[in-house]
């Protein structure tokens, strides 16, 4: 499945508004910011660690490498 990064900014822009608190979001809420093709993109990701343990075997090593926001050494597990 190829995402369409165009769309999806474009679908974020049209529905953003200024966050009402924190930056914490349902599915909903992120099918609307960034349409369904980001959420299918997701669900793919999802699957894939299922099957492979990605996650569970980074040590914290990908949020550092890619300085996630969300990333916080003393939560025991990815806050996403």
């Amino acid at each position: 499945m190829a995402l369409d990064k165009q769309q999806a900014i474009a679908c974020f822009l049209r529905h953003f508004r200024e966050p009402a608190g924190l930056p914490l979001v349902t599915e909903a809420d992120m099918a609307n910011l960034f349409g369904e093709g980001v959420m299918e993109a997701l669900a793919e990701l999802k699957a894939y660690d299922a099957l492979h343990h990605v996650c569970a075997e980074c040590d914290d090593k990908c949020c550092r490498l890619v300085s996630c926001e969300f990333y916080e050494p003393n939560f025991p597990a990815c806050t996403i």
